[in-house]
């Protein structure tokens, strides 16, 4: 990897099991510390950067989303919640936060996973819009953390349970089209990164990541090969500058480096360091020389 390319900043790994979100050395993979540790946070999924410089993380066993300092990891306090206080219920029915995503339009948009659903909520004051994607549309069954915007302005969902990626319209999230192929060549799909003209997916259930065409969703093949490098149930996934990949890999606790091609590399945080527990997502955290990772679409 090039100086240039070499990856700034923390990468932040969101423990599902250990209901805690570590921070590492971008570069080296060190753990660097926790974020602050909460109650709040039970079931750490799904995570986004805001334009205000905080970072926000989906509690998905407590319902909520909670808001943390990017530079100290301080926690903020929670952003979507329901006060159980009030008879509204304030989340507008929020089951099971998985994805975080700031949307081109400012607003932050909540994959309720056990809802079958994709919420909006106001990206300044987390107040609850409307039900984007209405549960189940195109048969969405398990709409996972790793959703992104397409390069067309669409919003692209993955759907744990309906081993599919659907397609809604970005600004009246109307289901359009099952982009992927009902084949069986994904399962378990659960994070999306637009690459020229491919999609590329992270498949939990095949141990791999796999390769789309971006226009037509055809299927394309293997780019990260099943179990490589010991990779076991992939998921969260970042793809650097250089166009090397860092991919979480949920069952052997570790996150992973590949080459460009899908070769294996060295792990970036192993299951022997005893760090991780039960990840799912990362997230990259720039410092002030700027963003090295791609994530959702790399023009």
């Amino acid at each position: 990897m090039s100086a240039s390319a070499e990856p700034a900043g923390e990468l932040w790994v969101a423990n599902f099991v250990g209901d805690r979100v570590t921070r590492h050395d971008a570069r080296s993979g060190a753990l660097i510390s926790e974020l602050a540790a909460t109650p709040e946070l039970d079931g750490a999924l799904g995570m986004d950067l805001g334009s205000d410089g905080r970072v926000y993380v989906a509690s998905e066993e407590g319902n909520r989303v909670l808001r943390y300092d990017a530079a100290t990891g301080a926690f903020l306090g929670r952003f979507v919640w329901d006060d159980a206080d009030t008879p509204v219920d304030e989340t507008g029915g929020l089951k099971g936060p998985a994805a975080v995503l700031f949307g081109p339009d400012g607003a932050l948009y909540v994959s309720s996973f056990d809802g079958d659903a994709v919420l909006r909520y106001d990206g300044r004051s987390g107040e609850f819009i409307d039900e984007f994607v209405v549960a189940g549309a195109g048969g969405l069954d398990g709409p996972d953390a790793g959703m992104v915007f397409g390069p067309d302005g669409d919003l692209y969902v993955p759907g744990y349970y309906s081993h599919a990626i659907g397609r809604y319209d970005g600004v009246t999230g109307d289901f359009k089209e099952l982009f992927t192929p009902a084949d069986g060549s994904l399962l378990a799909p659960r994070t999306l990164i637009f690459a020229g003209d491919e999609l590329l997916v992270s498949s939990e259930w095949r141990s791999a990541v796999l390769r789309f065409d971006a226009g037509s969703g055809a299927y394309r093949g293997e780019l990260i090969a099943a179990r490589a490098g010991g990779l076991h149930g992939a998921a969260g996934m970042l793809r650097r500058a250089d166009g090397s990949f860092v991919v979480v890999s949920i069952e052997a606790g570790e996150l992973l480096q590949f080459s460009a091609l899908g070769d294996p590399l060295a792990p970036l945080v192993s299951a022997a360091s005893g760090v991780l527990r039960g990840p799912t997502h990362v997230l990259h955290v720039a410092d002030d020389r700027g963003a090295a990772f791609v994530r959702g679409v790399d023009p």
